[in-house]
């Protein structure tokens, strides 16, 4: 029973940040990218670059939900 209560906390939290991320690159959410590693992602990148990245980021997180899902059939 505790195994599938982490596995369930496991894909929310995958599935919240994965929002989190595809939101802010897609409405260019000025907040996210004004944190600390947001700000190293876009001196790498740029600030167009950053978005891509974080978009990327986000759906693999959600694809990543997606297997979890999948593998523990939760629901």
């Amino acid at each position: 029973m505790p195994l599938r209560v982490a596995t369930y906390i496991v894909f929310f939290l995958f599935l919240l940040s994965g929002t989190l991320s595809v939101g802010a690159a897609v409405c260019r959410w000025r907040w996210f990218f004004e944190t600390q590693n947001s700000r190293l992602m876009i001196r790498f990148f740029g600030r167009r670059g950053a978005r891509i990245f974080y978009l990327f980021l986000g759906i693999f997180v959600w694809a990543m939900a997606y297997v979890i899902y999948r593998d523990h059939d939760l629901f």
